[in-house]
Protein backbone atom coordinates (compact mmCIF):
# COMPACT_ATOMS: atom_id res chain seq x y z
CA UNK A 1 0.00 0.00 0.00
CA UNK A 2 2.95 2.30 0.62
CA UNK A 3 4.25 1.83 -2.97
CA UNK A 4 0.78 2.40 -4.37
CA UNK A 5 0.52 5.60 -2.27
CA UNK A 6 3.84 6.75 -3.75
CA UNK A 7 2.42 5.96 -7.19
CA UNK A 8 -0.65 8.11 -6.48
CA UNK A 9 1.50 10.99 -5.22
CA UNK A 10 4.12 10.83 -8.01
CA UNK A 11 2.56 9.38 -11.19
CA UNK A 12 2.05 11.70 -14.14
CA UNK A 13 -1.16 12.10 -16.10
CA UNK A 14 -0.09 9.61 -18.80
CA UNK A 15 0.59 6.87 -16.23
CA UNK A 16 -2.76 7.47 -14.57
CA UNK A 17 -4.59 7.38 -17.92
CA UNK A 18 -3.34 3.84 -18.59
CA UNK A 19 -6.05 2.62 -16.25
CA UNK A 20 -9.42 2.20 -17.95
CA UNK A 21 -11.88 4.85 -16.75
CA UNK A 22 -9.30 7.53 -15.84
CA UNK A 23 -9.71 10.50 -18.18
CA UNK A 24 -7.33 13.40 -18.64
CA UNK A 25 -9.55 15.69 -16.54
CA UNK A 26 -9.71 13.12 -13.70
CA UNK A 27 -5.92 12.65 -13.84
CA UNK A 28 -5.42 16.41 -13.58
CA UNK A 29 -7.80 16.55 -10.59
CA UNK A 30 -5.85 13.73 -8.90
CA UNK A 31 -2.57 15.58 -9.48
CA UNK A 32 -4.09 18.84 -8.16
CA UNK A 33 -5.33 17.13 -4.96
CA UNK A 34 -1.91 15.74 -3.95
CA UNK A 35 -0.40 14.83 -1.57
CA UNK A 36 -2.56 11.98 -0.15
CA UNK A 37 -1.97 10.62 3.36
CA UNK A 38 -3.33 7.20 2.37
CA UNK A 39 -5.01 5.66 -0.70
CA UNK A 40 -8.48 6.19 0.84
CA UNK A 41 -7.71 9.91 1.09
CA UNK A 42 -7.80 10.08 -2.73
CA UNK A 43 -11.54 9.29 -2.71
CA UNK A 44 -12.24 12.94 -1.97
CA UNK A 45 -11.30 13.69 -5.61
CA UNK A 46 -14.47 14.25 -7.63
CA UNK A 47 -15.06 11.37 -10.05
CA UNK A 48 -12.76 8.88 -8.27
CA UNK A 49 -14.73 6.09 -6.63
CA UNK A 50 -13.77 2.91 -4.80
CA UNK A 51 -14.07 0.73 -7.93
CA UNK A 52 -11.86 3.03 -9.98
CA UNK A 53 -9.34 3.25 -7.11
CA UNK A 54 -9.23 -0.56 -6.95
CA UNK A 55 -8.71 -0.63 -10.71
CA UNK A 56 -5.78 1.80 -10.34
CA UNK A 57 -4.25 -0.39 -7.64
CA UNK A 58 -4.64 -3.54 -9.79
CA UNK A 59 -3.02 -1.77 -12.71
CA UNK A 60 -0.17 -0.65 -10.44
CA UNK A 61 0.31 -4.21 -9.15
CA UNK A 62 0.45 -5.56 -12.70
CA UNK A 63 3.03 -2.94 -13.68
CA UNK A 64 5.02 -3.57 -10.47
CA UNK A 65 5.06 -7.46 -10.78
CA UNK A 66 5.26 -8.32 -14.48
CA UNK A 67 6.65 -11.87 -13.76
CA UNK A 68 3.43 -12.93 -12.08
CA UNK A 69 1.51 -12.48 -15.33
CA UNK A 70 4.14 -14.42 -17.34
CA UNK A 71 4.06 -17.25 -14.86
CA UNK A 72 0.30 -17.43 -14.99
CA UNK A 73 0.36 -17.54 -18.81
CA UNK A 74 3.02 -20.35 -19.05
CA UNK A 75 1.76 -23.74 -20.43
CA UNK A 76 1.20 -26.57 -18.03
CA UNK A 77 3.73 -28.83 -19.88
CA UNK A 78 6.58 -26.51 -18.86
CA UNK A 79 5.80 -26.83 -15.17
CA UNK A 80 7.59 -29.64 -13.44
CA UNK A 81 5.32 -32.40 -12.17
CA UNK A 82 4.77 -32.78 -8.49
CA UNK A 83 6.42 -35.64 -6.69
CA UNK A 84 3.11 -37.41 -6.25
CA UNK A 85 2.63 -37.55 -10.03
CA UNK A 86 6.02 -39.17 -10.91
CA UNK A 87 5.97 -42.77 -12.34
CA UNK A 88 6.62 -45.64 -9.99
CA UNK A 89 9.92 -47.43 -9.97
CA UNK A 90 10.29 -50.95 -11.59
CA UNK A 91 10.64 -52.61 -8.20
CA UNK A 92 7.36 -51.14 -7.02
CA UNK A 93 5.56 -52.23 -10.20
CA UNK A 94 6.95 -55.78 -9.90
CA UNK A 95 5.89 -55.97 -6.27
CA UNK A 96 2.38 -54.87 -7.16
CA UNK A 97 2.22 -57.61 -9.85
CA UNK A 98 3.24 -60.38 -7.44
CA UNK A 99 0.43 -59.61 -4.98
CA UNK A 100 -2.73 -61.61 -5.70
CA UNK A 101 -6.18 -60.49 -4.68
CA UNK A 102 -7.51 -62.15 -1.52
CA UNK A 103 -11.20 -62.98 -1.37
CA UNK A 104 -13.10 -61.63 1.61
CA UNK A 105 -15.05 -64.15 3.78
CA UNK A 106 -18.79 -64.19 3.14
CA UNK A 107 -21.11 -63.52 6.07
CA UNK A 108 -22.95 -66.50 7.55
CA UNK A 109 -26.63 -66.87 6.63
CA UNK A 110 -29.04 -65.73 9.32
CA UNK A 111 -31.47 -68.35 10.66
CA UNK A 112 -35.11 -67.92 9.67
CA UNK A 113 -37.47 -66.84 12.51
CA UNK A 114 -40.03 -69.40 13.66
CA UNK A 115 -43.80 -68.94 13.84
CA UNK A 116 -43.78 -67.66 17.42
CA UNK A 117 -41.20 -65.04 16.65
CA UNK A 118 -43.13 -63.94 13.60
CA UNK A 119 -46.35 -63.82 15.64
CA UNK A 120 -44.66 -61.79 18.37
CA UNK A 121 -43.27 -59.38 15.84
CA UNK A 122 -46.74 -59.03 14.23
CA UNK A 123 -48.32 -58.39 17.65
CA UNK A 124 -45.71 -55.76 18.47
CA UNK A 125 -46.34 -54.11 15.09
CA UNK A 126 -50.09 -54.23 15.74
CA UNK A 127 -49.58 -52.59 19.14
CA UNK A 128 -47.43 -49.88 17.55
CA UNK A 129 -50.16 -49.35 14.95
CA UNK A 130 -52.81 -49.05 17.69
CA UNK A 131 -50.60 -46.67 19.65
CA UNK A 132 -50.10 -44.57 16.53
CA UNK A 133 -53.87 -44.54 15.91
CA UNK A 134 -54.41 -43.52 19.54
CA UNK A 135 -51.91 -40.67 19.27
CA UNK A 136 -53.54 -39.50 16.01
CA UNK A 137 -56.99 -39.70 17.60
CA UNK A 138 -55.79 -37.73 20.64
CA UNK A 139 -54.25 -35.09 18.38
CA UNK A 140 -57.40 -34.86 16.24
CA UNK A 141 -59.55 -34.75 19.38
CA UNK A 142 -57.43 -31.96 20.78
CA UNK A 143 -57.68 -30.03 17.52
CA UNK A 144 -61.45 -30.58 17.43
CA UNK A 145 -61.87 -29.53 21.06
CA UNK A 146 -59.70 -26.52 20.43
CA UNK A 147 -61.82 -25.56 17.45
CA UNK A 148 -65.09 -26.27 19.30
CA UNK A 149 -64.21 -24.28 22.40
CA UNK A 150 -61.65 -21.92 20.92
CA UNK A 151 -63.65 -20.51 18.01
CA UNK A 152 -66.50 -19.17 20.22
CA UNK A 153 -63.91 -17.83 22.63
CA UNK A 154 -62.02 -16.10 19.82
CA UNK A 155 -65.31 -14.84 18.42
CA UNK A 156 -66.25 -13.44 21.81
CA UNK A 157 -62.81 -11.96 22.48
CA UNK A 158 -61.96 -10.54 19.05
CA UNK A 159 -64.90 -10.55 16.62
CA UNK A 160 -67.60 -9.20 18.96
CA UNK A 161 -65.48 -6.21 20.19
CA UNK A 162 -64.51 -5.45 16.61
CA UNK A 163 -68.17 -5.42 15.56
CA UNK A 164 -69.11 -3.29 18.56
CA UNK A 165 -66.30 -0.85 17.84
CA UNK A 166 -67.33 -0.71 14.19
CA UNK A 167 -70.91 0.09 15.19
CA UNK A 168 -69.68 2.76 17.63
CA UNK A 169 -67.45 4.26 14.99
CA UNK A 170 -70.40 4.38 12.58
CA UNK A 171 -72.54 6.07 15.24
CA UNK A 172 -69.79 8.56 15.99
CA UNK A 173 -69.40 9.26 12.26
CA UNK A 174 -73.15 9.88 11.90
CA UNK A 175 -73.13 12.09 14.99
CA UNK A 176 -70.17 14.03 13.65
CA UNK A 177 -71.94 14.45 10.31
CA UNK A 178 -75.03 15.80 12.10
CA UNK A 179 -72.85 18.06 14.24
CA UNK A 180 -71.09 19.34 11.15
CA UNK A 181 -74.42 20.15 9.49
CA UNK A 182 -75.62 21.88 12.65
CA UNK A 183 -72.41 23.86 12.91
CA UNK A 184 -72.63 24.85 9.25
CA UNK A 185 -76.18 26.08 9.79
CA UNK A 186 -75.13 28.01 12.90
CA UNK A 187 -72.16 29.47 11.01
CA UNK A 188 -74.46 30.57 8.18
CA UNK A 189 -76.81 32.18 10.73
CA UNK A 190 -73.92 33.92 12.47
CA UNK A 191 -72.60 35.16 9.14
CA UNK A 192 -76.03 36.60 8.30
CA UNK A 193 -76.23 38.28 11.71
CA UNK A 194 -72.70 39.59 11.28
CA UNK A 195 -73.62 41.07 7.90
CA UNK A 196 -76.67 42.72 9.47
CA UNK A 197 -74.55 44.07 12.33
CA UNK A 198 -72.02 45.43 9.88
CA UNK A 199 -74.79 47.12 7.95
CA UNK A 200 -76.20 48.59 11.17
CA UNK A 201 -72.74 49.73 12.18
CA UNK A 202 -72.38 51.45 8.83
CA UNK A 203 -75.73 53.21 9.28
CA UNK A 204 -74.85 54.13 12.86
CA UNK A 205 -71.49 55.51 11.78
CA UNK A 206 -73.27 57.57 9.10
CA UNK A 207 -75.74 58.93 11.66
CA UNK A 208 -72.92 59.54 14.12
CA UNK A 209 -70.99 61.46 11.49
CA UNK A 210 -74.08 63.56 10.75
CA UNK A 211 -74.59 64.23 14.48
CA UNK A 212 -70.96 65.19 14.89
CA UNK A 213 -71.28 67.50 11.91
CA UNK A 214 -74.31 69.13 13.52
CA UNK A 215 -72.45 69.45 16.82
CA UNK A 216 -69.57 71.14 15.05
CA UNK A 217 -72.00 73.49 13.32
CA UNK A 218 -73.61 74.43 16.63
CA UNK A 219 -70.19 74.85 18.21
CA UNK A 220 -69.19 77.16 15.37
CA UNK A 221 -72.41 79.14 15.82
CA UNK A 222 -71.76 79.46 19.53
CA UNK A 223 -68.25 80.72 18.80
CA UNK A 224 -69.64 83.26 16.39
CA UNK A 225 -72.21 84.34 18.96
CA UNK A 226 -69.44 84.69 21.54
CA UNK A 227 -67.58 86.93 19.13
CA UNK A 228 -70.73 88.95 18.50
CA UNK A 229 -71.30 89.26 22.24
CA UNK A 230 -67.77 90.51 22.66
CA UNK A 231 -68.31 93.06 19.94
CA UNK A 232 -71.58 94.14 21.49
CA UNK A 233 -69.91 94.49 24.85
CA UNK A 234 -67.35 96.76 23.26
CA UNK A 235 -70.07 98.76 21.51
CA UNK A 236 -72.26 98.94 24.61
CA UNK A 237 -70.58 102.13 25.77
CA UNK A 238 -71.13 103.80 22.42
CA UNK A 239 -74.73 102.87 21.76
CA UNK A 240 -77.79 103.50 23.70
CA UNK A 241 -78.22 101.46 26.79
CA UNK A 242 -81.69 100.20 25.92
CA UNK A 243 -80.84 98.93 22.45
CA UNK A 244 -77.62 97.31 23.67
CA UNK A 245 -79.43 95.51 26.48
CA UNK A 246 -82.08 94.17 24.06
CA UNK A 247 -79.48 92.91 21.66
CA UNK A 248 -77.55 91.36 24.52
CA UNK A 249 -80.72 89.59 25.71
CA UNK A 250 -81.38 88.23 22.24
CA UNK A 251 -77.82 86.99 21.86
CA UNK A 252 -77.85 85.34 25.29
CA UNK A 253 -81.19 83.73 24.46
CA UNK A 254 -79.83 82.49 21.14
CA UNK A 255 -76.76 81.10 22.87
CA UNK A 256 -78.97 79.26 25.37
CA UNK A 257 -81.02 77.77 22.50
CA UNK A 258 -77.82 76.60 20.71
CA UNK A 259 -76.51 75.05 23.92
CA UNK A 260 -79.79 73.18 24.39
CA UNK A 261 -79.68 72.01 20.76
CA UNK A 262 -76.18 70.62 21.26
CA UNK A 263 -77.27 69.01 24.54
CA UNK A 264 -80.04 67.20 22.64
CA UNK A 265 -77.44 65.80 20.24
CA UNK A 266 -75.21 64.73 23.11
CA UNK A 267 -78.17 62.93 24.67
CA UNK A 268 -78.77 61.06 21.40
CA UNK A 269 -75.15 59.83 21.73
CA UNK A 270 -75.68 58.89 25.42
CA UNK A 271 -73.00 61.45 26.28
CA UNK A 272 -74.73 62.51 29.50
CA UNK A 273 -71.79 64.47 30.93
CA UNK A 274 -71.51 66.91 28.01
CA UNK A 275 -75.31 67.18 27.79
CA UNK A 276 -75.59 68.10 31.49
CA UNK A 277 -72.83 70.70 31.13
CA UNK A 278 -74.58 72.38 28.17
CA UNK A 279 -77.92 72.36 30.01
CA UNK A 280 -76.32 74.00 33.05
CA UNK A 281 -74.73 76.70 30.86
CA UNK A 282 -78.03 77.34 29.08
CA UNK A 283 -79.92 77.57 32.38
CA UNK A 284 -77.44 80.08 33.75
CA UNK A 285 -77.81 82.23 30.62
CA UNK A 286 -81.61 82.05 30.79
CA UNK A 287 -81.53 82.99 34.50
CA UNK A 288 -79.53 86.13 33.63
CA UNK A 289 -81.83 86.97 30.69
CA UNK A 290 -84.93 86.57 32.91
CA UNK A 291 -83.83 89.45 35.14
CA UNK A 292 -83.86 91.88 32.19
CA UNK A 293 -87.00 90.82 30.24
CA UNK A 294 -90.44 92.35 30.62
CA UNK A 295 -93.01 90.79 32.91
CA UNK A 296 -95.01 89.44 29.97
CA UNK A 297 -92.10 87.30 28.76
CA UNK A 298 -91.00 85.93 32.12
CA UNK A 299 -93.70 83.24 32.23
CA UNK A 300 -92.24 81.41 29.21
CA UNK A 301 -88.72 81.71 30.62
CA UNK A 302 -89.87 80.42 34.02
CA UNK A 303 -91.51 77.40 32.38
CA UNK A 304 -88.35 76.70 30.35
CA UNK A 305 -86.19 77.02 33.50
CA UNK A 306 -88.53 74.62 35.33
CA UNK A 307 -88.18 72.04 32.55
CA UNK A 308 -84.41 72.43 32.53
CA UNK A 309 -84.31 71.86 36.30
CA UNK A 310 -86.35 68.68 35.81
CA UNK A 311 -84.00 67.52 33.04
CA UNK A 312 -80.95 68.12 35.26
CA UNK A 313 -82.55 66.20 38.13
CA UNK A 314 -83.26 63.21 35.83
CA UNK A 315 -79.69 63.00 34.49
CA UNK A 316 -78.04 60.59 34.31
CA UNK A 317 -80.49 58.22 36.02
CA UNK A 318 -83.52 58.75 33.73
CA UNK A 319 -82.25 60.03 30.38
CA UNK A 320 -85.52 59.37 28.50
CA UNK A 321 -87.51 61.65 30.79
CA UNK A 322 -84.69 64.19 30.70
CA UNK A 323 -84.91 64.24 26.88
CA UNK A 324 -88.65 64.96 27.05
CA UNK A 325 -88.16 67.83 29.49
CA UNK A 326 -85.29 69.22 27.37
CA UNK A 327 -87.43 69.08 24.22
CA UNK A 328 -90.28 70.92 25.98
CA UNK A 329 -87.90 73.64 27.18
CA UNK A 330 -86.42 73.96 23.68
CA UNK A 331 -89.92 74.27 22.14
CA UNK A 332 -90.88 76.93 24.71
CA UNK A 333 -87.81 78.98 23.79
CA UNK A 334 -87.90 78.48 20.00
CA UNK A 335 -91.50 77.92 19.01
CA UNK A 336 -93.23 79.62 21.89
CA UNK A 337 -95.52 76.57 22.37
CA UNK A 338 -97.69 76.25 25.41
CA UNK A 339 -96.32 74.19 28.25
CA UNK A 340 -97.84 70.68 28.69
CA UNK A 341 -98.48 69.11 32.06
CA UNK A 342 -95.26 68.42 34.00
CA UNK A 343 -93.85 64.91 33.89
CA UNK A 344 -93.51 63.17 37.25
CA UNK A 345 -90.11 61.81 38.14
CA UNK A 346 -90.28 58.04 38.92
Amino acid sequence: MKDFLEFLNSANAASLQKTRGVSLALAERIIAARPFKNPADSLRVSGLGENLLQRLQNNFDEMDNPMSEETSLAPASLISPEPSERPESPSQSALSLRLEPVEEPRPAAKPKPNFGQRLGRAFVGFLKFLFTLFIIAVILGGIGAGLYFGLPYLHQIYVVPVNQNTARIADVAHQQARDVLTLQAEIATLQTELANLQERDTQFETQLAAIETSIEAHTTTLSQLDEMQSKLDLAADQEREGLSAELSRQIELTRAIELLSRARLYLSQSNFGQARQDILLARDLLAVVRENVPETERAALDAALFRLDLALSNLPGFPVIAVDDLNIAWNLLVLGASEPAPTETP
